[in-house]
């Protein structure tokens, strides 16, 4: 089968898609899923209500807060600051969904020696979810000579001239490869169940590296007002960081455990989880990875994992992983 399958080949097998969304439901049900490819949470339920009411690794989602609802007094004690809250908010309103259609053929059988997230579905199209945060955006207008990249504009004869980029950060595991990009979409603002969400296409991956579980894939939008507020969004979030770095962390030091996690749990709206960092390990090139107490789910791969302790902003961009249970981990990044 060719590495790169197209959009007719993939659509001529949709016969198969009821089929291998069955046998995902009886394995996930069954628990042989977690033994797997369990250990990385992309959520494969078709139902994100279903997924959500039978979970088995947080029934009841106590510890899971909804975003609009989240609170400074949802914080532990000792971090409930405004500025550590605001930092949250901040982070969470760049938060998005990941719906991805299709499973790329090139996903290796193992990574580690165990079973990498998907591969008995490669080449299939079945939705999967994860999450993923906007990290940068760029805006066209008439002058700058470019057309949208959109599959509808590249089909058009007057593609849009006055269109927006939004990068976004997830998981590998969750967005594999540059056809897993181009068959993905993105929700931002979903924060319940009658939001009027806004969906961003996606047209390929950027950079992904499956060591570090580190995706960048690329998504248009005509709404280049959203562009506009997101980009604002972006620069309140990156300037909190540096408030708090200078307000908390300098003078914490280790002891800053905090990590507070904003994601979309079994595709569901967003969640806020807040605990405390077990560990930070590094590599030998100086990229740190963590690993902390803080709740996950399936559909939590892919979220932004912030840590009180961390000192770069921009290019610190953990995404969450996976889990050891009972300890959850980070994807690999500059700190």
């Amino acid at each position: 089968m060719d590495r790169e399958l197209s959009e007719a080949q993939l659509v001529g097998q949709e016969s198969l898609r009821i089929n291998i969304q069955l046998d995902t439901q009886e394995l996930e049900s069954s628990g042989l899923e977690e033994e797997t490819s369990g250990v990385n949470e992309g959520e494969y339920e078709t139902d994100p209500n279903r997924a959500w009411t039978k979970c088995l690794k947080n029934p009841g989602h106590k510890n899971f807060i909804p975003f609009k609802h989240f609170s400074v007094t949802d914080l532990p004690q000792q971090y409930q600051h405004p500025d550590i809250f605001n930092l949250i908010k901040y982070l969470g309103n760049l938060v998005v969904k990941v719906n991805v259609a299709v499973t790329s053929t090139s996903r290796p059988k193992y990574k580690e020696n165990k079973q990498y997230p998907c591969y008995t579905n490669k080449g299939l199209r079945m939705e999967r979810y994860g999450s993923g945060r906007v990290w940068d955006v760029q805006k066209f207008g008439e002058g700058d000579n470019r057309f949208c990249q959109c599959k509808k504009c590249q089909r058009s004869s007057s593609p849009f001239k006055c269109w927006g980029e939004v990068n976004i950060v997830t998981a590998t595991h969750v967005v594999f490869d540059n056809l897993e990009g181009q068959f993905a979409e993105c929700w931002w603002n979903y924060s319940h169940k009658d939001s009027k969400y806004t969906c961003l296409e996606g047209i390929g991956v950027v950079n992904s590296n499956i060591d570090t579980d580190l995706c960048y894939f690329r998504c248009v939008t005509h709404d280049v007002q959203l562009v506009d507020r997101l980009k604002i969004g972006i620069d309140k979030y990156n300037e909190q960081c540096e408030v708090v770095y200078q307000n908390f962390t300098k003078n914490l030091g280790t002891n800053a455990k905090l990590v507070a996690i904003v994601s979309h749990p079994h595709g569901n709206y967003r969640h806020v989880s807040v605990g405390e960092c077990n560990q930070v390990s590094k590599t030998p090139s100086g990229e740190t990875w963590y690993s902390y107490n803080t709740c996950t789910c399936p559909g939590s791969s892919g979220a932004p994992v912030y840590h009180l302790g961390k000192e770069k902003v921009r290019w610190s961009n953990h995404p969450h992983s996976g889990t050891d249970m009972p300890v959850n981990y980070s994807g690999v990044c500059w700190n």
